[in-house]
């Protein structure tokens, strides 16, 4: 009889540790099946330097494999209602394609990260885009005359997938945004006799399209007198440690003003906001700047004026942990030097990075990565346990 309720409570105790284990079992299995959670993405857009358009298509791809896509909702950002939504897996690789034209930035693939931001900027043709825009200039007509200098020119742009931008340019001048796509419009300033206006018209992959037409400039006025123009702020020789900075001035004239335009060195003239009242964002280079203003009157009259400017840059700094940015060496070294407790010195960790791209590297820890070797010691363990078990009986 004793032997008999022995037998039976092993019995007994054998069936409750094999439905544990049968339990645990299908709750491992069950947590290593759960899937990992896609990794999300928001951000600034830009396509050839402007803001993508909208109904530009994002992908993500890890190992030349597209894992997924989104479009621009609004011109310029993407994921700003819906993430851009990548599944990959622990520190693979992804890499971005605007219009499928490959972007610069590149980031790593980490389990359960939140949204993360990420800037994107692409230059090139699109390979699936060969379709040049369509541009016309509507206003005004070839050979039409005009007996004022100031005019208005007017049009309409259109492509396949989009037109990012329409510039124009009189003679042989440079090449000035226009107001709009579709329709557009821009201010020029004629010269005496005739005059050819350009008109240019980009899309999403980097083609463009050109158009022109030639009109003519009868002065019908005796004025010869040139234009008043004068840089308020900022001072010449004042140093700045930006690089952009918005200069002010005032014009006149007896006939009235046309435009006020602004450069930077020998660049290309701008066309600044306003006229007697005027106003423009200009970027500086490193040390000297030479910025010209001119005034344009309504007869065609110029008058110019200039500042000197300086730029200091900032020089990058070495942070309290001892960690510096560069984007100009082929190698960077970044090393830890901080010593253990004990004394005794970490080994410093090198990070090398190829050409003059800055690479960031993402932090993280395995404990969100899949499970794999848990589960084989736990399954190891519970056999373990099972012989230990059937040995006392």
């Amino acid at each position: 009889m004793k032997n008999y309720m022995s037998n039976k409570t092993g019995s007994i105790r054998l069936s409750i540790l094999t439905l544990v284990i049968v339990l645990l079992l299908g709750t491992i299995l069950t947590a290593s099946a759960i899937p990992l959670t896609p990794n999300m993405f928001y951000g600034s857009v830009t396509l050839n330097g402007e803001p993508a358009p909208v109904g530009t298509s994002i992908s993500a791809y890890i190992d030349g494999i597209c894992k997924g896509s989104t479009e621009v909702e609004t011109a310029g950002t993407y994921g700003g209602n819906i993430y851009l939504s990548v599944n990959g897996e622990n520190d693979k690789i992804i890499t971005f394609t605007v219009n499928e034209v490959e972007a610069d930035e590149t980031i790593i693939w980490v389990t359960n990260a939140g949204p993360r931001e990420v800037e994107l900027t692409a230059a090139g043709t699109s390979t699936g885009d060969s379709t040049n825009p369509k541009i016309s200039i509507t206003s005004p007509s070839s050979d039409e005359t005009f007996s004022t200098a100031q005019i208005t020119v007017s049009g309409t742009a259109s492509d396949n997938v989009g037109v990012t931008s329409v510039d124009v340019k009189l003679g042989s001048g440079s090449w000035e945004q226009a107001s709009g796509a579709n329709p557009w419009s821009a201010s020029v300033t004629l010269d005496p006799g005739p005059n050819k206006i350009y008109a240019r018209a980009k899309d999403t992959s980097g083609l463009t399209n050109e158009t022109s037409v030639t009109v003519n400039y009868v002065k019908t006025t005796d004025d010869d007198s040139r234009p008043e123009i004068s840089i308020n702020s900022p001072s010449t020789d004042e140093a700045f440690s930006t690089s952009d900075i918005t200069i002010t001035g005032t014009a006149s004239d007896n006939s009235g003003i046309a435009n006020v335009k602004v450069k930077v060195g020998s660049g290309d003239w701008k066309q600044a906001s306003g006229t007697e009242s005027w106003s423009s964002s200009i970027t500086l280079e490193p040390g000297p700047n030479n910025i010209s203003a001119m005034a344009v009157d309504t007869s065609g009259n110029t008058n110019e004026t200039f500042i000197t400017l300086v730029y200091n840059k900032p020089r990058n700094n070495v942070g309290s942990e001892g960690i510096s940015s560069t984007s100009t060496s082929s190698e960077t070294e970044e090393i830890d030097t901080e010593s253990s407790p004990e004394g005794t010195e970490i080994e410093p960790t090198v990070v090398e990075t190829e050409g003059t791209e800055t690479s960031v590297e993402e932090e993280h820890t395995t404990e969100n990565e899949t499970p794999g070797f848990g589960i084989l010691f736990t399954v190891a363990g519970l056999i373990i346990i099972i012989g230990y078990l059937v040995k006392r009986r």
